[in-house]
């Protein structure tokens, strides 16, 4: 019985490791999570809410001087509309493409209304030892789906979903859990462009290929096992916003094996990170328009991974194609 349940153990280890090792999502419930009050807006732009008029009369005078005023304040106001113009990096370079992309795409994450559409595809080939399947719960190894063809439409008010009320906006879309489609830096690019596409743009961008090395993920991570909540947290935090992967596409566990035993992986002293790993994420890709006002209207993101592992002298492997398309309903 012990043995079956090191081995099953074993499992949502690999499993879990395989699939990104990524923190825990927030709590979808979490209240304000995805609210922005008034006064924090108010206060960013420097308004006092509790400022008001003086309520003196003004005199014929005082009448002629306010309507220059508010004639010359209105042809300033003209000329600041002019300028505040978005200006696309068309020609750009890929720090300033990547700094657009980072900076117009996250403005999806703070509307008060909109719908999304999801369309995502992932296509996996899992090499899993028999040994390994047979002594792990059939639940874990049934309830596995490595093809994924699904579309799904939400309609979002404050963040939250109007179909499916459990759906968040900022789980729903990258980056998982956070007010932000990207947190991408220059250095993760291989190429990126934005080209005008009738009033709006279209954002391209290549991402260098990162590879995955069991033991360069030990030595980053230091001695998290012994670590409070806390301090892994914000390790593992720091180790996704400097990957060129997880700082921008959506790489979930939630959809394999093992993904839901943490517990039972951690209650057994058994690191994550056991064992021997390689592999690599390879061809990433993004594609993002954006119209006259900077808006994000439609978003695809690709890239393919595989990854060869070794656990108690098992092997698996693992190749995928992962594709997600947005379009977006302002």
């Amino acid at each position: 019985m012990k043995t079956r349940r090191t081995m099953c153990v074993a499992l949502a280890v690999a499993l879990f490791a395989l699939s990104a090792c990524g923190p825990p999502a927030k709590e979808a419930n979490a209240p304000g999570a995805d609210e922005t009050s008034a006064e924090t807006v108010d206060a960013f732009i420097g308004i006092d809410p509790t400022e008001t008029l003086s309520g003196e009369l003004m005199t014929t005078t005082d009448l002629d001087r306010t309507t220059e005023s508010e004639t010359a304040h209105e042809e300033t106001s003209t000329a600041d509309e002019t300028e505040s113009e978005i200006k696309a990096p068309v020609g750009g370079s890929i720090a300033q493409v990547v700094e657009f992309y980072n900076l117009q795409s996250a403005a999806i994450k703070t509307v008060d209304r909109i719908t999304v559409k999801k369309h995502d595809v992932r296509e996996i080939d899992m090499h899993i030892p028999s040994m390994l399947k047979a002594l792990a719960p059939k639940d874990m190894v049934d309830s596995f789906e490595p093809n994924k063809n699904e579309t799904i439409s939400e309609n979002f008010v404050n963040g939250r979903g109007t179909k499916d009320t459990s759906r968040r906006l900022n789980d729903f879309m990258p980056v998982n859990g956070k007010p932000i489609v990207s947190q991408l830096k220059a250095s993760h690019v291989q190429s990126a462009s934005c080209v005008a596409q009738g009033d709006g743009w279209v954002v391209r961008i290549n991402l260098k290929d990162e590879k995955l090395d069991a033991e360069a993920m030990r030595r980053s991570a230091g001695d998290i096992e012994n670590m409070s909540e806390v301090e892994r947290e914000k390790r593992l935090e720091e180790m996704l916003a400097n990957s060129p992967y997880f700082s921008c596409m959506e790489i979930g566990f939630n959809d394999f094996p093992g993904s839901n035993n943490r517990a039972e992986v951690q209650a057994s002293g058994i690191s994550p990170m056991a064992g021997k790993m390689e592999g690599a994420f390879q061809k990433g890709a993004i594609i993002a328009t954006f119209d006259k006002d900077g808006r994000l209207t439609s978003l695809v993101l690709s890239y393919t991974n595989y990854m060869n592992a070794s656990f108690f002298g098992m092997k698996i492997s693992m190749n995928g194609v992962y594709k997600q398309n947005y379009q977006f309903t302002w």
